[in-house]
């Protein structure tokens, strides 16, 4: 029974110590401020340039002779003639066909080949540390204790906790 009744009293006195626990807000004196970083990737616009060899080209005609016309206008004149059914119509046609005979066939020929500068931008991303706020060390009392704030305080600062005692 006396056991119990000391285990009882033990039991009480330590619930009613964390009921009696109190919070005071107190001033301690700031020892170590730190800037806290955080990482973040920024993208740049940066231009990017290389030589490259463009081809040189010339433009040359094959055929396209007297011959070619003269085929050219009589095709274009029976062709006309039958269109139109008079002799106006074969004379424009028969213009027109000489016309593109006499143009023949034309086609591209690489000559050579020159060195050329050529630029387009892209995207490079970039690790940039930016500031986050302050890691502040503080010490009150023999105690001492760390806080993140976003105010920048100096050392020997003071700066406002709350303590919680029991």
């Amino acid at each position: 029974m006396i056991k119990t009744l000391i285990t009882s009293v033990i039991i009480a006195s330590s619930v009613s110590s964390f009921a009696m626990a109190e919070t005071y807000t107190v001033y301690a004196e700031v020892t170590s401020v730190t800037v806290a970083n955080s990482v973040i990737t920024e993208y740049h616009l940066t231009p990017v340039c290389t030589n490259v060899q463009v081809p040189i080209t010339e433009t040359r005609r094959q055929g396209g002779g007297s011959g070619d016309a003269l085929a050219g206008m009589i095709i274009g004149g029976l062709i006309g003639k039958g269109a139109t059914g008079n002799d106006r119509g074969a004379a424009v046609g028969a213009v027109i066909g000489g016309m593109v005979g006499a143009e023949g066939n034309s086609y591209q020929v690489v000559t050579g080949y020159r060195s050329e500068r050529q630029c387009h931008d892209e995207y490079k991303s970039v690790q940039v540390n930016v500031p986050d706020g302050y890691l502040i060390e503080y010490n009150w009392n023999g105690l001492t204790g760390t806080v993140t704030s976003n105010t920048r305080y100096h050392i020997g600062d003071d700066i406002m906790i709350n303590i919680t005692m029991n």
